[in-house]
């Protein structure tokens, strides 16, 4: 595959990351697994979508901590040029874009939910944020990227999603020069796929 995307929480108490989609840890051989120990393994090959899950969460002065962690364990890996993080918090996330590290503004923009003043207002606000970083991309769930979400973000804005299992809908998407990696569950590993020269990450 092109690459993985990966879940990790910041522990403020001992400053590690943690390989797990919530707290309490979920275990690997009944043990907490770190990224760092992770990227021991894998870290020679590959892209990592790191989805920073608890980074909107931590005071200023712990993030800057964990950011600054983060950095140094990506450049200590080779990871730099091969990894982007994602987090829905603009301020910490310019300080990631800051330290050189690929990022990603996690948005949900929901046209199905809003009128369409308020959802208008909102994807305003959401790129509003966007310009604040500058970030390399946005990442939403798939059934948010609509035809007309895609329209007021631009031809500009590099979308990452995630997780398509239709395979009329990752076809699809596919042919949109916009959309640069495609998180699934599935196995379709087709790296070179995506029009605009990303892959399909599982």
């Amino acid at each position: 595959a092109a690459g993985v995307e990966v879940d990790i929480l910041y522990d403020a108490a001992d400053g590690r990351f943690y390989v797990s989609h919530d707290h309490p840890y979920q275990t690997f051989d009944g043990q907490p697994l770190t990224l760092e120990a992770l990227l021991a393994t894998t870290g020679s090959t590959g892209h990592f979508w790191l989805d920073a899950k608890n980074l909107e969460n931590l005071a200023p002065w712990t993030a800057k901590r964990a950011v600054s962690q983060l950095a140094a364990l990506l450049e200590q890996h080779g990871l730099r040029e091969r990894a982007f993080v994602e987090s829905r918090h603009p301020l910490y996330l310019s300080w990631v874009a800051a330290a050189g590290l690929h990022t990603s503004l996690m948005v949900s923009p929901n046209e199905r939910k809003y009128s369409p003043a308020v959802y208008a207002a909102n994807v305003y606000l959401m790129k509003w944020a966007y310009s604040l970083g500058p970030f390399g991309a946005i990442s939403m769930t798939h059934s948010r990227y609509t035809p007309r979400t895609a329209s007021l973000f631009g031809e500009r804005v590099p979308v990452l999603l995630s997780t398509v299992n239709d395979d009329d809908r990752l076809a699809a998407l596919q042919a949109d020069p916009r959309v640069r990696v495609i998180l699934t569950d599935n196995n379709r590993f087709a790296p070179a796929a995506c029009a605009g020269g990303g892959g399909v990450a599982p």
